[in-house]
């Protein structure tokens, strides 16, 4: 069935039930954030039924009105959250008002009323805040509530650091979902043993995800949030999209009153600790030089008295500063062939030092042996020349980063049955790349221009007291232009016989020494376009609330990246043993076997679909005990490219020597969009994506102040978008190739390629590019998702107590488990094989490593042909990275909370969490490269997941001066409040490597072997060269391993993830003084601390981190960490200082 048609009969099927409930007039939504039930009862606990129930929101005075069923029950659902007054009446009754109410996001709380015998017009007034525990569904959530968002210290004021407070949340390594191709402030965040892009972020009821790569659009600022609630484990149906959880974020909206308030937050360097000293002596380390100022302010109040309400904000960031990294770079000595001083044990930090290979003789060369290329790279003035013997190299990176928000929301209340809303948020960020043309290093910094805007218009419309219907459209655009300074070089500026796409763009890294230009500064845009559409309606029936729905979001993500469009040289000191003597002669050679990639530009049009539709029941079985069921649909329509680029591999068609009809010169089994059976996914899509999810909660008092809830769910995750985008790069249209090392040189690097065979063609010298026409030329790069592609989807189960106690006190302990399924992960089906018969029939009749020859021989497809002279052209497909969609992981974790509401003059919140994450790989972005050191073997791979994190534990409090009477002591005791912040969590995983190919593969995966009866680990300062000026934090025992011997090949016995960083701690504080004016109107002077005791964390790289045993820094720290924009556990102290009006 076409996709058009497929699309159009799911959604003509999903919203036919809809379609007669939606009325003209039924438009938008107002957000469902809360929901009250409760019991109406007279003073012998006989059901009222009949009894007029009104929740008026205090600030708006806006009612929203239900009646008391027979059994004296009635919800209200669809409540935006802030103050209410709960009010009862019923003829023969004194009135019943509850003040002091304040509904959180996704409350279901309880209000119970007992009303007395009386006249209706006398009252009965109670003063009480609603029941702190859920007594509905059976997920567990936490609110962070307004106080806290804006009371909190906050560094840089992202808000996204207080999802983290929640429990059971992580940092997880973001891989290619966060990072430059991104908007600079989103995050990766594994909530209950989510995957990292697993969470679900909604602004204002409306969707606030990146489908590019599934994680959070910009937050707004802290003072334009109301709050925010981070919700996980057997939600409900309604609840779909991502499984790992949902962060629901509600904007401040305007009332009766008009209030407002404007800020400024400065952070300097001077004021900020320094960073720990890895010098022994004292001195040497001085505090970092970011100046940073943010300002603005928030205005809201009502345009007509409870009718039409507005709110805006701004906030302005201004930030530069600059960085003073230090490389190692070529000295004088170095460039006339004499390697003596660098490769001494003064230099190597060793006690020996180093002997380079040939043709170094005693570490000197002939300079006439290096590549004229290398040598231009210093000559020409593109480089410093280092005057410190080792080659030691400080210099300057300068760095502006601004940034503009602006918020604005207009509600407009029809009656007390009809409410609209509009909310319009933009985020500009520009961050321009530092430059010097005779310093390149500076390229390694890429420049960003980025700007990300919603819109969200929503409805409620109450048809009655017991039917609503909230409906919403989001309108979001991400929009990224990544670049380089147009003064940049390229490599045919030093003489390089290649071509070059763009002028102005250098990309090659050196171990060891200095790298120029990045992958992440490529030049490119990345651009992402968005719908969403949903439509919900809640009915109450009786016992049952009925709630159905649909989400339709169509996303456009279309982008432009030219990372190897000018080629990417890797010098890995894998020719002479140090990467700077390589450079100078050329020689490229990479871990993986890589040396030298070049491909044309690569763009992507991608276009998804991504539909859902739910019903659900949630009946009160009950006065104690209330069970939810429900179902959700959410059906996989894989994306696809606008113009159809991409192919898929067939196995059965390779052997059969069956090709392409679109393309007959392709490699067998390599088919195209119109080669019959082939979609333009390339993969099927998948329908029957139903997930059951079940709830019961019991409340064994009845009262609302205690309850037992359980849950069982499955949950579909929708895939980023941009997953399959390198589909489009396969040949012939972007024909990336990797060349092994020694197939050329700097200076020739097609030297020894020729296209039919790919590398190991002795001055074949066939460059491939620029390519002309359908061409596929020999070891290009493709990838393939399988034919049926299965979407990954978690089954979750939880057990959870909650009991309020003392009032204002709430105790919970939750147990929540999961299970992951089809993880999508990826292998190189093409792998070159090390099998007995595969070495003996390879060049040499042995397996050799770091041989072009050699290792294509060996591929697997080339094998099974008969050779690379096989029909089927084997040697125009170099690595085939198939998508496998088999990886699984578990989660078992332990969630202990307590927390105190706000009351007596202090509020607290703490969360402890026990967990355990198991997996065989973990997602870390678009598919590309091998998950696994075996190819064939992925299940040797199973170990924790590289983000499980096996104890965290969170505190945070506002608590304000006890002294509030007059004069003196006024003035000096009261008006302060104290709001710190603690974090504590242990380690996370370390991935051991070799750093180098010790499996003959090539695949970069290889890890060591264990040396028996060896500590694995240190964890103390040693010195970190020969001379004892300076100290390194050593973590890990770089003796407890070990590589294959030189000229032996195998597979190391030591697992994934095997080590675990060291844990951090870090405790952050604010102390405000409020001196208030008149009435309404106070100055607020603010002090915040970041890391306030000072708290050394050793780092040695975040989660996600891979360590190599071929590098000097295996496992340990030996220099300070410079604290950037962008918080990070390792910062040493960091002092910021405010002031805010209010009014």
């Amino acid at each position: 069935m076409p996709r058009t048609a497929l699309f159009g009969t799911i959604c003509v099927a999903g919203y036919a039930a809809l379609l007669g409930l939606w009325s003209p007039n039924v438009r938008a939504q107002q957000v469902n954030v809360a929901q009250v039930s409760g019991r109406v009862t007279d003073g012998t606990g006989a059901a009222v039924a009949g009894a007029e129930v009104r929740m008026i929101e205090t600030q708006r005075n806006i009612a929203h009105t239900a009646a008391t069923d027979q059994q004296g029950e009635y919800v209200l659902p669809g409540l935006p959250v802030g103050p209410y007054q709960l009010e009862v009446k019923k003829e023969g009754f004194k009135s019943y008002s509850q003040t002091g109410i304040v509904l959180q996001v996704n409350d279901h709380v309880t209000l119970n009323a007992v009303l007395a015998v009386g006249s209706v017009s006398e009252t009965v007034e109670v003063k009480a805040a609603a029941a702190l525990i859920q007594t509905e569904n059976a997920s567990v959530s936490n609110v962070v509530d307004s106080q806290r968002i804006s009371e909190l210290p906050l560094n840089g004021r992202y808000v996204t650091q207080l999802v983290l407070i929640s429990g059971a949340s992580m940092m997880a390594p973001g891989g290619d979902e966060v990072g430059s191709k991104n908007f600079y402030s989103s995050v990766a965040i594994s909530v209950a043993g989510g995957q990292a892009n697993g969470t679900n972020y909604l602004l204002d009821g409306g969707d606030n995800n990146d489908t590019f790569s599934s994680v959070n659009l910009p937050f707004p600022f802290p003072d334009a949030l109301q709050e925010f609630s981070v919700e996980t484990s057997s939600l409900p149906a309604r609840n779909g999209l991502h499984p790992g959880g949902v962060v629901n974020l509600i904007t401040k909206s305007g009332t009766n009153s008009f209030h407002g308030s404007v800020f400024e937050f400065y952070r300097g360097g001077v004021f900020n600790a320094a960073p720990h000293s890895f010098l022994t002596a004292s001195g040497g380390s001085t505090p970092d030089n970011l100046l940073r100022n943010q300002f603005g302010g928030v205005v809201g109040g009502k345009i007509i008295k409870d009718k039409l309400f507005f709110f805006a904000g701004y906030q302005g960031t201004r930030q530069h500063s600059a960085g003073t990294p230090s490389t190692h770079t070529v000295t004088a000595a170095a460039l006339g062939g004499d390697f003596t001083a660098l490769e001494s044990p003064g230099c190597t930090g060793t006690t020996t030092g180093k002997t380079l290979k040939a043709p170094f003789t005693g570490n000197q060369t002939n300079p006439s042996s290096f590549d004229s290329t290398s040598v231009k790279l210093f000559s020409g003035g593109y480089a410093p020349i280092s005057t410190d013997p080792c080659g030691l190299l400080k210099y300057s990176v300068p760095a502006i980063d601004n940034e503009n928000q602006e918020i604005g929301r207009i509600d407009y209340v029809f009656n007390n049955k009809h409410n609209l809303y509009g909310r319009y948020f933009i985020d500009d960020f520009q961050a321009p790349p530092p430059f010097d043309i005779h310093n390149l290093f500076l390229t390694q910094t890429p420049g960003n221009w980025e700007r990300a805007q919603s819109l969200t218009i929503g409805d409620s419309y109450s048809l009655s007291s017991r039917f609503v219907n909230s409906f919403h459209v989001t309108a979001s655009r991400r929009r990224d232009n990544r670049g380089v300074n147009p003064s940049d070089i390229n490599p045919t500026t030093l003489g390089s016989n290649m071509f070059v796409a763009i002028p102005n763009f250098l990309l090659l890294s050196i171990s060891g020494y200095f790298g120029v230009g990045c992958g992440t500064c490529a030049p490119g845009h990345f651009n992402v376009n968005s719908w969403t559409e949903a439509d919900d309606v809640d009915w109450i029936r009786g016992r049952h609330h009925f709630a159905f729905g649909a989400l339709v979001i169509r996303t456009q993500n279309n982008t432009l990246t030219g990372y190897d469009e000018n080629g990417t040289f890797s010098f890995n000191g894998g020719f002479t043993g140090d990467g700077l003597a390589d450079f100078l002669l050329g020689r490229y050679n990479g871990s993986g076997g890589t040396g030298f990639t070049q491909s044309r530009a690569q763009q992507v049009a991608y276009r998804s679909t991504i539909p859902g539709f739910y019903s659900q029941d949630t009946i009160r079985l009950g006065r104690k005990v209330t069970l939810t069921v429900g179902l959700r649909w959410e059906p996989t329509l894989w994306p696809s490219d606008l113009f159809h680029r991409g192919s898929t591999f067939d196995m059965n068609a390779f052997l059969e020597n069956r090709h392409s009809s679109v393309y007959p010169n392709a490699p067998a089994g390599m088919l195209f969009f119109g080669d019959p059976g082939v979609s333009a996914a390339f993969t099927n899509n998948h329908l029957m994506n139903f997930a059951p999810r079940i709830g019961i909660a019991w409340d064994p008092s009845g009262n609302g102040k205690q309850s037992i809830r359980a849950g069982y769910g499955i949950f579909y995750d929708s895939a980023m978008v941009w997953y399959s985008q390198r589909l489009a790069s396969n040949p012939p249209v972007v024909n990336q190739i990797d060349n092994a090392n020694g197939c050329g040189t700097f200076s020739n690097p097609w030297l020894n390629y020729s296209q039919a065979a790919g590398c190991g063609s002795a001055n074949a010298n066939q460059n491939p590019f620029p390519p002309t026409g359908a061409i596929f030329p020999g070891g290009s790069f493709w990838v393939s998702l399988p034919p049926d592609m299965k979407p990954m989807y978690m089954q979750q189960w939880n057990l959870s107590w909650e009991r309020q106690f003392f009032g204002n006190w709430a105790l919970s302990l939750s147990y929540l488990g999961n299970r992951s399924v089809h993880v999508p992960l990826s292998y190189d089906l093409n792998a070159p094989q090390v099998t007995a018969g595969a070495c003996a029939a390879a060049p040499g009749g042995t397996c050799k490593i770091n041989d072009a020859a050699n290792a294509n021989a060996r591929r697997f497809l080339t094998l099974a042909a008969g050779g690379t002279s096989a029909p089927q052209n084997p040697g125009a497909i170099g690595t085939l990275d198939v998508a496998w969609p088999n990886g699984f992981s578990t989660y078992h974790g332990l969630l202990a909370a307590l927390n105190h509401r706000f009351s007596k003059g202090f509020s607290l919140n703490t969360n402890y969490t026990y967990s355990k994450c198991m997996s065989i790989g973990d997602f870390n972005g678009d598919l590309r490269g091998t998950y696994f050191q075996i190819q064939n073997n992925p299940r040797a791979d199973y170990a924790v997941c590289n983000f499980d994190i096996t104890h965290i534990f969170n505190a945070t409090m506002v608590a304000d001066s006890p002294f509030h009477g007059k004069g003196a002591t006024r003035w000096l005791l009261g008006g302060w409040q104290l709001a710190p912040g603690i974090r504590a969590q242990t380690g996370w995983p370390i991935d051991v490597r070799t750093g180098t190919d010790t499996s003959a593969t090539g695949e970069g995966n290889d890890r060591p072997n264990i040396v028996p009866g060896q500590p694995l680990y240190i964890n103390q300062w040693q010195p970190c060269n020969t001379t004892g000026t300076t100290q390194c934090y050593v973590v890990f025992n770089k003796a407890a391993f070990a590589a294959f011997p030189s000229g032996t090949f195998g597979f190391g016995n030591v697992g994934r993830d095997f080590l675990r960083s060291p844990g951090t701690f870090n405790v952050d504080m604010a102390i405000t003084r409020i001196f208030p004016i008149h009435e309404q109107k106070q100055i607020e002077f603010r002090f915040e601390a970041f890391n306030a005791i000072n708290h050394f964390n050793p780092s040695i790289g975040g989660p996600g981190t891979t360590a190599g045993i071929n590098s000097s820094n295996f496992g340990r720290q030996s220099g300070a960490t410079t604290p950037s924009f962008v918080p990070s556990a390792f910062d040493p102290r960091i002092l910021q200082l405010g002031l805010k009006v209010h009014w």
